[in-house]
């Protein structure tokens, strides 16, 4: 369904229905763009701020000119884009994302960066040592632990190709996976985003990870996948990419 309501001043809400909808920013204004359920197609602008909903949605930036009439305290620079839980959301394409995208995350935490305190000899900003546990490629009925270097982007762990291991090829593969977290996240969900060179391009996967048992440690089971950056690589995100969705 095509969506003919248009905003006429900044924060205003295009909401969608319950089908397939197709949802345009006006360019014009920092809108809400909301496509609720079904499978929707979201186009956005500068300024506007997008939430897929329930459902598989395709969210598609356009960087081109426009001609704004923003307030003019309205911060213009980027999109935002919301996404829901694991439990909630749907998995999500996002096509156009660049270092001014904002992505905000459903968290507990009011800052964002608290959500991740791995065990390091560091603080909870750079690199971050996993302890990864894998199926032994020569001999299954084993085990191989290694560590893994990540990085921690403001409360989201980046594994970029250079890691040990591609988190998204393993989980899709349901392999048997653990990464051991630490006590002081046990029972916590967090973010992860995996990057994938594939043969149509370079995608980056944001996926949600609730350690459900209080264990300390996430099983390949635990993770969910929310969306797909395409034609994005990791480099795009950086501390200013990621925060909470208002309550």
């Amino acid at each position: 369904m095509l969506s003919t309501v248009t905003a006429t001043a900044d924060g205003q809400t295009l909401e969608g229905t319950v089908c397939n909808d197709v949802i345009v920013g006006s360019g014009k204004y920092a809108e809400l763009l909301d496509g609720g359920n079904g499978k929707d197609l979201l186009f956005a602008q500068t300024g506007d701020t997008v939430s897929g909903g329930a459902g598989n949605d395709l969210i598609v930036i356009d960087d081109s000119e426009h001609d704004h009439d923003h307030d003019d305290d309205c911060d213009v620079e980027g999109v935002t884009i919301q996404f829901g839980s694991a439990a909630t959301n749907g998995v999500d394409t996002v096509v156009g994302a660049d270092e001014h995208t904002v992505i905000e995350l459903q968290s507990s935490v009011n800052n964002f960066a608290d959500q991740v305190l791995l065990a390091s000899d560091e603080d909870s900003v750079g690199v971050l040592v996993l302890q990864v546990e894998l199926e032994d490629s020569e001999d299954p009925d084993n085990t191989v632990t290694e560590d893994l270097d990540a990085e921690n982007i403001d409360g989201v762990i980046a594994l970029s190709t250079d890691s040990a291991f591609n988190l998204h090829d393993l989980v899709t593969s349901e392999s048997d996976l653990t990464i051991s977290i630490g006590d002081s996240n046990a029972g916590k969900t967090l973010h992860f985003l995996s990057e994938e060179v594939a043969d149509d391009g370079v995608f980056t996967h944001l996926y949600e990870a609730t350690d459900g048992d209080n264990s300390g440690t996430l099983s390949t089971s635990e993770f969910t996948l929310l969306a797909s950056f395409y034609n994005t690589s990791i480099d795009t995100f950086n501390a200013q990419s990621f925060g909470v969705v208002p309550a």
